[in-house]
């Protein structure tokens, strides 16, 4: 069998895609939050998951790979933000926010991992910064957990877990 060299380079000699084509992944931050976060009739407020970011280029993109375990006592919603501005997230109309994840109906004694991502172009070389927000009902009795259960019992099935933001950053293509 013939030996195939890509430009007459040996494949391990080649460390970066040819102009015009993108796709590799160039770096990888990731952030990890056990911290129990409770949230009280509130509008959208930061969780402990966050994470920075310093792209190499503007025209690289940014992907952005969340798994949040969240509980709440009626309704909570989700979404990412990037240096504090809302991304990837649906239209809001009337009452209704504009969000990227929906906690739906909750069980006291249940948790629900719930992933959020978003792809965006970097649109810049200083760092950024990525958050997860939460925002729960705003009714009075209505809270929202994360990493853990609405109920927090002291119980096998009350277990407490752990919440993930992974961000990377991929090389630019057209």
């Amino acid at each position: 069998m013939a030996i195939i060299k890509p430009n007459n380079n040996t494949i391990s000699a080649i460390t970066a895609l040819p102009a015009g084509v993108g796709g590799k992944v160039l770096q990888v931050v990731n952030a990890e939050s056990t911290t129990v976060d409770s949230f009280l009739n509130v509008g959208w407020t930061n969780t402990s998951l966050s994470a920075n970011i310093t792209p190499s280029s503007s025209s690289n993109k940014i992907y952005v790979l969340s798994t949040i375990l969240c509980s709440h006592g009626n309704h909570g919603n989700l979404r990412i933000t990037k240096d504090g501005t809302e991304i990837s997230v649906g239209v809001s109309s009337s009452n209704r926010p504009a969000v990227a994840g929906y906690m739906g109906e909750g069980n006291s004694n249940t948790a629900k991992e719930m992933t959020l991502q978003s792809f965006h172009t970097a649109g810049g070389t200083s760092e950024i910064t990525y958050r997860i927000q939460v925002r729960s009902n705003n009714s009075s009795d209505t809270s929202a957990y994360i990493n853990r259960t609405v109920n927090d019992a002291d119980a096998n099935y009350g277990g407490r877990g752990i919440s993930i933001l992974t961000l990377m950053e991929i090389a630019g293509w057209l």
